[in-house]
């Protein structure tokens, strides 16, 4: 009853102080604590409000509406109107010191040389851009979470086998310091010994020093602050291939290429570029064309009906405009407008340079990762057999420890080819699915 209670204590106490992640809750904490995305997701936004902006100018006038309301105080008779009506000087007071108006007006640019559909148009591939740039900062996110988080599983794989190796050279140093006492061996021979125990010391030092390196990296990719808290990692190194698929790869390599290159966010952004300087250009063109704009107005004024009478009353008047203008200078040879649209199509063209040099770059980069591909499918082939002569050979071994015809030493030796030649076939296929998933990343 005591063990239960131990046990069940020693379960809570792993629990409390643990951190358990498999590879999908490690993803979602990474889109919702990367920086960079959330400031991604801003941008998206404001550009999404900048393209609602540029929409509204393009088809909404612009609607003003005010009035006006003024006093007037009069000193020195001011408000006395003094009329001759023949012999006659009539003065008449005027006893409205008040003033009424009200206004309501529409004003709206017909054409301009299409420079706020150009402006629009622009927004709208500003937008796509930012869409493209949060979907390519995800799928560097969930590289950088399979790259660590099945990095762990194959350190831990390692570190278990080193610990066996350091077992085993304890074993054989503790033997030959037996045969050296009974004078049987040489303390060159002791010493050796020795020295491998020190180097599996060493070994697994590093080893397990590179683990907990690699679990702060991957705490830090999710954007989780450095914790005690126990790190359990819930899924094996063979579930990469959950995560990570290799069928698309399976279709012609140029076919694959050009997908890669129409998610590329760099390669869009220089393809957005080159249509944003096209509709500068295009604006700059259509500039010399007449610019066209109309009005309309509408003003209530509470003022004299009759000035006899003195009567006031709320008068309206309608006013619209249509107005013209087009800028003669643009139209003389070597004008300033042309040397404009001179520099906008040289701009055009070192795009086109550069988007070129992209191309070949990634297309560079690309074929690299597909060469790699298949060395790594044949290496893990290769360390595949070499498994399984190494699991048939543990068997062997293990039949002959039970008819005692090899002792613990013996049998531990053979227990650690065989975890060696594990650890070789992991780091393979560990090789060959993080080569797919860069490849899956640029699609």
């Amino acid at each position: 009853m005591n063990k239960i209670l131990f046990f069940l204590f020693v379960l809570f106490v792993i629990n409390a102080f643990s951190l358990e992640l498999d590879v999908e809750k490690a993803i979602s904490i990474a889109y919702e604590n990367n920086f960079e995305l959330k400031e991604l997701e801003k941008d998206c936004k404001i550009a999404q409000f900048t393209l609602s902006q540029s929409f509204a100018e393009l088809f909404y006038p612009s609607i003003s509406a005010g009035g006006n309301y003024s006093y007037q105080f009069f000193t020195n008779k001011e408000n006395i109107t003094t009329y001759q009506m023949g012999e006659r000087i009539i003065e008449l007071t005027n006893d409205f010191s008040d003033n009424y108006t009200l206004s309501f007006s529409i004003d709206k640019t017909i054409f301009n040389g299409f420079q706020k559909y150009n402006n629009h148009k622009v927004n709208e591939l500003y937008l796509e851009v930012m869409k493209k740039n949060i979907e390519d900062k995800k799928k560097e996110l969930k590289l950088n979470v399979l790259e660590s988080y099945f990095k762990l599983k194959l350190l831990s794989s390692s570190i278990e086998t080193l610990k066996l190796q350091l077992d085993l050279f304890s074993k054989k140093y503790e033997e030959a310091k037996q045969k050296f006492y009974l004078k049987q061996i040489t303390s060159i021979d002791l010493n050796k010994a020795n020295l491998d125990l020190q180097n599996a010391n060493l070994e697994l030092l590093k080893k397990d020093y590179e683990y907990k390196k690699e679990e702060k990296s991957l705490l830090a990719i999710i954007g989780i602050r450095s914790t005690n808290d126990k790190l359990i990692l819930k899924n094996e190194l063979g579930d990469m291939e959950i995560y990570i698929s290799d069928k698309v790869i399976s279709s012609e390599v140029e076919k694959v290429f050009k997908k890669a290159l129409s998610n590329n966010v760099e390669w869009f952004t220089y393809e957005y570029n080159l249509k944003k300087e096209g509709l500068n250009k295009k604006s700059l063109e259509w500039s010399r064309l007449p610019k066209v704009s109309a009005n309309a107005d509408y003003r209530l004024r509470y003022q004299i009906e009759d000035r006899l009478t003195g009567k006031r009353s709320w008068q309206g008047n309608w006013s619209i405009g249509l107005s013209l203008s087009m800028p003669l200078d643009s139209i003389l040879p070597g004008s300033s407008l042309d040397s404009q649209i001179k520099q906008k199509n040289e701009t055009i063209e070192k795009i086109k340079i550069q988007k070129e040099a992209y191309e070949n770059s990634i297309f560079n980069t690309f074929k690299s990762y597909i060469f790699d591909l298949d060395y790594y499918k044949r290496a893990l082939e290769i360390q595949k057999n070499s498994l399984d002569i190494s699991i048939e050979n543990l068997n062997f071994a293990r039949k002959q420890k039970e008819l005692k015809q090899i002792n613990e030493i013996d049998y531990i030796n053979s227990k650690l080819t065989y975890l060696q030649a594990k650890n070789s076939y992991e780091s393979a296929y560990y090789d060959y699915w993080i080569c797919v998933a860069r490849i899956l990343r640029m699609l």
